[in-house]
């Protein structure tokens, strides 16, 4: 299985700011920040993604190529975007990126029954036109949407500016040099860069956001576990608008090899919170302070297919696709919003995964959650600086409660009792503890509220589908790896 991280790394002989939110009870660990760049001629600013609100684009320091890396990219202004590109420790403290593989431990027991899963071995192929990503001392979220980023630094800006309006399946089927494949080491030297710090970029940053171009270009194959033992493939095919949603219908989706599609998303933005404030200080940048800033970014089980359902953005029958109508069954394969959890470092340190998997059973409802938590090696407490929470198909799984979650805080008690809460305040579960070995064994209960675990015909408060009700379940710690 492969998966993915982008590198975000800043320059400085120490990180002497990164601070959790400590008491003698509790850890409440809070964002971080760092900044990240393009690899590649004269940024531009990029253009903004329809559902957020971003009253002017944040400064944006010299970009500056690492070693190898050809020309020199200059942002927005910036105090620091006159100076010369420099290697670390020299000059000027800076932020650079880069883009790192890492394993996952697990996807999850075996996959399902009517619906299907890629794994990271799976999927060939996985492009966006990444066109900016900042990270900002704040900003306000509803849901997925986000609006008055505040105090930002640009850590990446695309090459060349693209019209997000009317950049379709044309544009992204022509278009062969500004998409980032995240699961190629060739195109992670596109993010390869750095950014020069001075004292304007010294404060607290606590979210950042990312803007990319809604068509996603994938090559995949999605096992189907129905007993049948069919899968699916991604197949190009003409893009047509379904009720308002543009999808892609293909012919031959059951029948090898796969080809590089494209899924075009309904939005092309989304905002991630740090897990642990990340403080660039002028000490920092007195000390030329070389640090990191890590996105990662899983693939296994995002890219999911089913029979006999219409919600992906690639739609599919086993022969040709009907002249009129849709084919029975129809097979359907869902693409991703980009998602990715930020992870800050000082530069001769390492990011360790902590994953778990837990286990959800009500009814027809049966599924995993890979929770994978992010910490670093040198901190003997193992303080979290990021979440990642995944929904897993399992053996004789018939519908999958999507996970969407955003963890807005991360609270840790003295005894070792994980809480995450998003901008709505939910809570997923509670009852998490962390494990001290691999194959450990804990219960914790799930909560069915703000979008539910119930199954139809529950008794939830609130909707017989979809309320509020807690389920007892079981987790286990799969393994730890460190991030090299």
């Amino acid at each position: 299985m492969r998966s993915s991280l982008i590198a975000i790394v800043a320059a400085a002989a120490a990180l002497t700011s990164c601070k959790g939110q400590d008491d003698a009870a509790t850890k409440s660990v809070t964002p971080t920040t760092v900044a990240k760049t393009a690899a590649g001629a004269e940024t531009t600013a990029a253009p903004a993604a329809p559902t957020t609100t971003a009253p002017g684009k944040a400064e944006v320091g010299k970009i500056v190529p690492k070693s190898g890396d050809e020309g020199g990219d200059e942002g927005v202004s910036s105090d620091a975007m006159n100076k010369e590109p420099t290697a670390s420790g020299l000059d000027a403290a800076t932020l650079s990126t880069a883009l790192v593989a890492a394993g996952t431990l697990a996807l999850g027991a075996p996959l399902v029954d009517a619906y299907g899963q890629a794994t990271g071995a799976d999927i060939e192929s996985l492009s966006y036109r990444i066109s900016d990503i900042e990270i900002c001392e704040s900003l306000d979220v509803n849901g997925p949407n986000f609006s008055n980023p505040q105090n930002c630094l640009g850590v990446f800006r695309e090459a060349q500016k693209g019209d997000y309006d009317h950049f379709g399946y044309a544009e992204a089927k022509a278009d062969t040099t500004n998409y980032i494949d995240l699961l190629s080491k060739t195109d992670a030297a596109k993010l390869a860069t750095s950014v020069k710090l001075t004292k304007k970029d010294a404060h607290a940053y606590r979210y950042g956001f990312v803007y990319w171009y809604k068509p996603i270009k994938v090559k995949a194959t999605v096992p189907l576990f129905d007993g049948s033992g069919d899968k699916m493939y991604t197949k190009d095919g003409p893009v047509m608008d379904v009720s308002g949603k543009l999808v892609s219908k293909v012919s031959n989706i059951t029948t090898a090899p796969a080809e590089e599609a494209i899924a075009i998303l309904d939005n092309g933005g989304a905002w991630f919170r740090f897990g642990k404030d990340f403080t660039i200080t002028n000490a920092d940048i007195d000390a030329k302070a070389e640090l990191k800033l890590d996105l990662t970014f899983d693939p296994d089980g995002v890219i999911t297919g089913a029979k006999g359902s219409n919600n992906g953005a690639i739609w599919g029958a086993a022969g040709a696709y009907p002249a009129s109508g849709d084919p029975t069954p129809i097979y359907t394969i869902e693409v991703p919003m980009l998602a990715i959890t930020p992870v800050t470092h000082k530069a001769d340190d390492h990011v360790v995964k902590e994953q778990y998997l837990a286990h959800f059973v009500n009814g027809t409802i049966k599924q995993d959650y890979r929770v994978s938590l992010y910490y670093l090696e040198s901190d003997p407490d193992k303080s979290i600086y990021g979440v990642d929470i995944q929904s897993i198909y399992v053996a004789n799984s018939t519908f999958l409660v999507p996970a969407s979650f955003q963890a807005l805080t991360i609270t840790e008690s003295q005894d070792h009792e994980v809480t995450l809460k998003n901008n709505r305040d939910y809570v997923p579960f509670t009852g998490f503890k962390r494990l001290a070995a691999a194959g450990d064994m804990g219960s914790l209960t799930f909560k069915s509220q703000d979008g539910g675990l119930c199954a139809p015909g529950d008794s939830c408060a609130g909707n017989a589908s979809y309320g509020v009700k807690d389920y007892a379940g079981t987790y286990e710690l799969v393994g730890v790896h460190t991030l090299r």
